[in-house]
Parts: C-alpha cells; structure tokens; sequence
C-alpha cells in the first residue's frame, strides 16, 4: 500500500477511535499536530492532510493558534452509520469531476500498460476483494488502482492531478463506498483490467465512464 495512503490511515483510524469511544466529546480538544506526530509516528503533512478532510467534514474545526476542535462526533462521515444528505451533495461534483478526468486517462493508460502493471492493478483488485468488510483497506487499494492508470499514462500532471483529488478526499470516498458497497468498483476494475489486457483503449475509456456515471447515479437516488 502506498506510504502516504497507509500513514494518513493511522491518522484516520487513531482519531475515529477517539470519537467513537468519546475520548474526545463534543467541543473538547483533539491532542495538537505535534503530538499526534509523536505518538503515531507519521509526518506533520500526514497529519494535517488527515485533519482538513475532517474539517471539511464538519467532525473538527481548527482554530489558528488554538488548536483543533471536536465539532460533531455524527461518524457517518468515518464509515459509521448512514452518509449523510449533506455528504452525499459533496460527493456528487467530485465524482462528476472524475468522470470528466478519469476516462481519458484510462484510454491512454491501455496503450501503455506492460504485464507487470497488469500484476499491479490485478493485485489492487484482488486486496479489495480481499479486505470487502474492512472500508479503509478497501478503499486504499481502490485509490491505488485509480493512481496506477494514472501512472501509466507516463504523465505527470495526470498523476499529480489525480493523486492530489484522491488523497485530500480520502475520507468522502470511505463514506461513499459505505453507502453505495463495493461491487461498482469490483465489477468495473475487473472489466478494466480485462480492457487494457485486450489493448482496447476505447473500451477501457468506456469502462471508466461507466464506473463512475455509475456511482454518481447511485449517489444521486440518495439524495
């Protein structure tokens, strides 16, 4: 699993505990940046990146110079009881965002893709199925396959531009998974993978579309 994805699920998993168990109600403070760091043994950008996927969930709210606050202990935003109204209209752009990117990514992705990255995206698949009833795993290795298109691609500012979206909105794909499950993403991966094994990049771009219209659809009969 990548580092930057497995050190900011410490920092996930560490804070849901404390909200969960109430170690933290309402109000009260969550321990600083610094100590957060010390204790979970991860980056200060790890940390933080953890803390501003939090903040725009509404659960904390960091106050210059104060430091950082329990605003909601609601857990449907940590993969916990029902996605929230609210939480599903965030959902909703950074998806259609995706289905705007994702695609042509995925159309580039198979005329480049060796059989060793077919083992790769393979493997991410096959932990997904793995991890099913454990969302933050499963997730991961989701976004990994996602980013491993966009490596293919041998573009940098597709990469970076996918790897950033993902990794800030870490959490948002947590609760979606927990509302709309996992098979979207296993059935579509599957077909991917299968698409760019054939070298049909025009199906593999058709695939991806279908993946995420897919979720959007399902995310917008929530509502």
């Amino acid at each position: 699993m990548d580092n930057k994805l497995n050190a900011m699920n410490i920092v996930i998993e560490y804070l849901r505990n404390g909200l969960q168990s109430n170690e933290w109600p309402v109000d009260s403070k969550i321990p600083s940046e610094h100590e957060l760091c010390q204790k979970l043994n991860v980056s200060r950008s790890n940390v933080r990146n953890a803390l501003s996927q939090l903040n725009t969930l509404g659960v904390l709210k960091t106050v210059h110079g104060k430091g950082t606050f329990v605003r909601s202990t609601n857990l449907s935003v940590l993969g916990l009881g029902q996605t929230s109204h609210e939480l599903l209209e965030k959902a909703l752009p950074f998806f259609e965002f995706r289905r705007m990117l994702e695609p042509e990514i995925c159309y580039y992705a198979a005329n480049k893709a060796s059989e060793n990255d077919l083992d790769i995206l393979n493997f991410t698949l096959q932990m997904m199925i793995q991890y099913n009833d454990q969302p933050l795993k499963r997730v991961s290795y989701d976004t990994q396959f996602h980013l491993q298109l966009a490596k293919l691609t041998q573009n940098p500012y597709a990469f970076n531009t996918l790897s950033n979206i993902l990794l800030e909105n870490h959490l948002l794909l947590q609760s979606v998974s927990e509302s709309v499950g996992s098979y979207n993403g296993i059935y579509y991966h599957s077909l991917i993978i299968k698409d760019l094994k054939d070298r049909n990049a025009k199906k593999a771009r058709s695939s991806m579309y279908e993946h995420l219209d897919k979720t959007i659809c399902e995310l917008s009969n929530k509502l």
